[in-house]
Formats: structure tokens, sequence, C-alpha cells
């Protein structure tokens, strides 16, 4: 009997779709819509979540593929397990009443944004809407760092955060959407425009 290699669908929508959950749990605290009190349960879901693009950067990069893998892993470790992880100790120091400086969280978020958008060009050989939502990240770390630092004002930048993440997260799901009824139906049921390079 001949065995034949199986290849793995791309689970890449997945990871996707993991990332705009991010986005919208904590657009959602940035613009008010959920209190401190909910830290423990978004603690639990960020760090269940974060292994799956975990995962994929990963398989991205023992196929070589720095850009997506690069993506997935910077999405995984930092966005998602160090600010979940991040959100869990928080609460129990705010319930504590034990003091803390939270400013820290916005340098590490300087360093995040700073590295999006300095590999920010490499996503323009993918589709635009890869992009746009790259560009909506970048806006995203750099109005979280600003904010965490102390160096915009709360009631201007708070909600023009959550909103970017809002929007970062509507787009995330398209994508994901579009990637994957594209491939089941092997047509076009989402547009997913080419990219700037073409």
């Amino acid at each position: 009997m001949v065995e034949t290699k199986q290849e793995i669908p791309n689970p890449n929508p997945l990871g996707m779709a993991v990332i705009a959950l991010a986005c919208f749990v904590f657009g959602a605290l940035y613009l008010g819509k959920v209190t401190v009190d909910s830290f423990p349960i978004l603690a639990c879901w960020l760090v269940a979540t974060g292994i799956v693009p975990l995962i994929l950067g990963f398989m991205e990069m023992r196929k070589r593929n720095l850009v997506l893998g690069n993506f997935f892993l910077f999405f995984a470790a930092f966005f998602i397990l160090a600010m979940g992880l991040g959100m869990g100790v928080k609460y129990w120091l705010i319930k504590g009443r034990l003091p803390f400086d939270s400013r820290i969280e916005g340098y590490g978020l300087l360093a995040g944004a700073l590295f999006l958008t300095i590999i920010t060009p490499s996503f323009r050989k993918g589709s635009v809407l890869i992009l746009l939502f790259i560009v909506l990240m970048d806006l995203s770390l750099w109005s979280m760092a600003g904010l965490n630092m102390g160096l915009l004002r709360l009631a201007t930048f708070k909600p023009i955060a959550g909103w970017l993440l809002m929007t970062g997260g509507v787009l995330g799901i398209y994508i994901a959407g579009a990637i994957t009824l594209n491939h089941v139906f092997r047509r076009t049921v989402l547009p997913m425009p080419g990219s700037l390079a073409e």
C-alpha cells in the first residue's frame, strides 16, 4: 500500500480570528464597555487563545515564512499572552490595593509598536487588506503605548485606541472568513484584493 502525504490545510485564518478576538476585547476595554472586574476573565481568554497563533508562528517559521512566522509569534507572545497575564496580575494588585506603576506596560507597548511599524512594509506583498490590518495595529499600539506611558490625554486618545482596535477586529474577522470561504468554495466568495506590489 502506498502512503500519500496529506497536506495540512491553511490554519492561518484561525490565527487571524484569535488576533481579532484580542482586538475586540481590548477595544471594549479602551472604549469603557467593561471594567477592571473583567480582567480575570479577559486574562483567561487571552492566555487560552494565545496558544493558537504561537503554534501557527512556529509552523510558518518551519516553512521558512519569516513574515507570517513573525506576525503570529509577535501577536501571540506580545499582544495576547503577555498582555493577558498582565491583566490578571493587575487585577489582583488593584483588588489587593497594592502599589504598582502601570506605565511600565507602556514601554513594553512602545517596543511592540516600534517592532511592528518597522516590519510593516514586509506585508505590502500580501493582500492590501492584511496591510491595512497591520497599519491599524500599528496605530493601535502607538495609541496604547502613549496612553499607558501617560503621554496622551485619556479623554481624547482612549476612545481612538478603542475604535482602532474594534476596526482591526472586524477587518481581522473578514480576512479570516474570506480566506476560509474562498478556499472551501474554490472561488471568490468574499473579495481579498491583491497587493500594492502588483
